[in-house]
């Protein structure tokens, strides 16, 4: 981090040992978690601690947040501009809330909503990955298109989607868009045609 660093701590009411509350970074903030496979930057954020085991309980960032999960050669980017990360007690991420221009881009597939909750899953090799994100607000999940054939894209106010089988459930009114290739012949259209 490239700014100040203000440390809150907590009497322990068994004894008189102190235990770390919380700490705030402001200026630039670069976090990683090497375990998870996580990495991630924001303008700001605060490391908020469970009593007596000095495990992260909760991590809030905000500004221009960015943070990217790798596994399996896989990457997932996400961007927001506020995200509050919730741990376990054993310490490890489980959730994330975002908030603000959320944009995740996961295996060719791009995501934009107002607003996003992702549920964190463990791989094989112990690195974790989104699993389940629900989007909220004005929502579109957009699928990469083919040769000279525009992406899919599909809007709704909320989307329920699985990253991992890519599979999704909307509420709201629902847009859905793809394309088919337009016909040889003497056919007046000579592109994609939206369905």
């Amino acid at each position: 981090f490239a700014g100040p660093m203000d440390l809150e701590f907590a009497r322990l009411p068994s004894d008189s040992q102190l235990s770390l509350k919380t700490v705030n970074l402001s200026g630039g903030v670069e976090a990683v978690l090497e375990k998870e496979g996580i990495h991630s930057r924001a303008r700001e954020a605060l490391f908020a601690f469970q009593p007596l085991t000095n495990k992260l309980q909760r991590l809030d960032m905000n500004g221009n947040v960015k943070f990217e999960t790798a596994s399996d050669g896989q990457t997932a980017q996400v961007e927001a501009e506020k995200t509050r990360f919730y741990f376990d007690s054993a310490g490890q991420i489980q959730t994330a809330n975002l908030a603000g221009q959320v944009r995740l881009t996961s295996s060719g597939q791009t995501a934009e909503a107002d607003t996003a909750d992702i549920q964190f899953q463990q791989n094989q090799d112990g690195r974790l990955t989104p699993g389940h994100v629900r989007l909220g607000g004005k929502s579109h999940i957009e699928s990469p298109g083919g040769k000279d054939m525009p992406p899919a894209r599909f809007e709704a106010l909320q989307i329920d989607y699985d990253l991992q089988t890519g599979k999704a459930i909307a509420a709201g009114p629902i847009h859905f868009t793809f394309y088919t290739p337009a016909e040889g012949g003497g056919n007046l259209l000579s592109g994609p045609i939206p369905v």
